[in-house]
């Protein structure tokens, strides 16, 4: 069931619309772990029905990035080349060998079950210390510097003889936005320059202690699912021009309310980079701030859900201006004049 859809921030370098609480992502199982197994299951094992279907739905639980299959098993309680292989790929990837097999009481079920114990976490108190006294004055020197570089580049898009078309930009701003190729460069660059102002005021009652837009997400999560999710920050399209918000459930199952005009911090953002966590300020902002859902000038994420520069890549011209991370990326180089360093890619 999506409770609400977000944008979902992959330390600024992957974005996706995906609903806050992720209710289908549950297992879709009656596991209840520790589990055991009477027989092992895999090649050349007993593969007693009932002991693989329990293995079946436990690789099911993880994520490719943790060994898990793709795509998943079907829980039939039969072993066949499918269930052989995502033995094996769980093994490699978590154990560093392989024997395609799981014995009762062994390295490979232990492992299952130490990764699937439940340990519950919130954002530390310390996560968002950070991000006021330290990201959120780095973010508005990023602004600022973008602010400047637009002014300077002003007289390019929008100071030219009628009938003439528009002199190369800067390279820095086309790199990003690729205004150099955009039919609609005047009309686009306003609006750039608008997002770029509207972030330094935001910034600004946010540094100054007049607001806080960055708070950290409710409830308590999973810390095997919070982790491997690479989710730094959530916001809804426009929600600088919402109130409120809305009853949901946590993954602990507890009642929250998520909120619909801030920027909801994630555990993961404890562990990224400082340049991520700035540039995914800057992407949240885009988005905040942004036009609501169904405007053409909505700040959005490229079809893919991913924000990723190979996809950043395919988008036309005329999208640049248009997408989160144009805007976290043309102000982390204008203030640093460098790529951000990232590990949650």
């Amino acid at each position: 069931m999506n409770i609400m859809a977000l944008f979902c921030c992959y330390g600024g370098a992957r974005c996706e619309r995906a609903p806050f609480i992720a209710d289908g992502a549950e297992p879709n199982d009656s596991l209840v772990f520790p589990i055991s197994i009477d027989k092992a299951v895999g090649l050349g094992a007993p593969n007693q029905p009932d002991d693989v279907r329990m293995i079946q739905q436990a690789l099911n639980r993880f994520p490719d990035s943790m060994g898990g299959p793709k795509p998943k098993l079907s829980p039939d309680g039969k072993v066949g080349k499918f269930t052989i292989g995502a033995i094996e790929k769980f093994q490699r990837r978590q154990l560093g060998f392989t024997d395609r097999k799981i014995d009762p009481g062994k390295r490979t079920i232990n492992r299952i079950n130490e990764l699937e114990t439940t340990v519950w976490v919130t954002v530390p108190d310390r996560t968002m210390k950070k991000v006021y006294e330290i990201i959120v004055p780095e973010a508005r020197a990023c602004a600022v510097a973008a602010d400047a570089a637009l002014l300077s580049a002003r007289l390019a898009f929008l100071s030219r003889p009628k009938g003439l078309p528009p002199p190369a930009a800067p390279t820095m701003i086309n790199r990003h936005f690729q205004l150099d190729k955009n039919p609609n460069a005047s009309r686009d660059f306003e609006m750039i320059t608008r997002h770029f102002r509207n972030m330094l005021a935001l910034l600004s009652r946010n540094q100054g202690g007049f607001e806080k837009t960055f708070v950290p997400a409710p409830g308590r999560f999973s810390a095997i699912r919070m982790l491997t999710s690479g989710v730094l920050a959530m916001s809804q399209s426009n929600g600088v021009n919402l109130k409120g918000g809305l009853k949901g459930k946590a993954q602990d199952g507890s009642d929250i309310i998520i909120p619909d005009d801030k920027i909801m911090i994630m555990v993961p953002f404890t562990f990224a980079t400082r340049d991520e966590q700035i540039i995914t300020v800057v992407h949240e902002m885009a988005h905040f701030l942004g036009d609501p859902d169904g405007s053409p000038d909505v700040i959005d994420d490229p079809p893919s859900r991913s924000s990723a520069p190979s996809e950043i890549a395919k988008m036309p011209a005329r999208k640049r201006p248009r997408l989160a991370e144009c805007y976290a990326t043309f102000a982390f180089e204008a203030r640093f004049r460098r790529e951000p360093i990232r590990f949650l890619v």
